[in-house]
């Protein structure tokens, strides 16, 4: 039998990781696998199928976060602020469209705050971005040169 020492580092990797996930083992399992689905879910969006995006929330210091950073990480992105992202980075539909349509990989965005009534185009957005084929990317009588 032979070895892979690339799959022996990760599966020790994550065994070590598991220690921070005491009586919360599905947490992590759950967003492993997701992670590792993720980048191909525009596969599943052409037979109408989809992958729900998920969304970490609870008490501060409750490892979401990290959590994301682990998704990410499977990746190698865990540090590249391209796939790091703030509330102020996806507060348009059209900065939302922009962020999403540039990978298929998984993107954290930190320090999202659902609740207020203020914010419920961007529930809307978030759910039409996971299930359609189609993010708005743009404004077509803008002059700014991304979003």
């Amino acid at each position: 039998m032979t070895s892979n020492p690339s799959l022996t580092d990760a599966l020790l990797c994550i065994e070590e990781i598991t220690n921070f996930y005491e009586n919360r083992l599905d947490l992590l399992a759950t967003s492993i696998v997701w992670g590792m689905v993720a980048p191909v879910d525009f596969m599943l969006k052409t037979n109408n199928y989809f992958l729900k995006g998920l969304y970490f929330y609870g008490s501060p210091n409750a490892t979401k976060s990290n959590t994301g950073k682990i998704i990410l990480g499977l990746d190698g992105h865990q540090d590249n602020p391209e796939y790091n992202k703030k509330m102020s980075e996806i507060d348009t539909i059209a900065r939302l469209g922009a962020t999403v349509s540039k990978t298929t990989f998984p993107k954290l965005v930190d320090e999202v705050d659902l609740n207020p009534q203020d914010r419920v185009w961007l529930i809307n957005s978030l759910k039409s971005v996971i299930d359609s084929q189609i993010a708005r990317s743009r404004f077509n009588n803008s002059r700014a040169s991304t979003a």
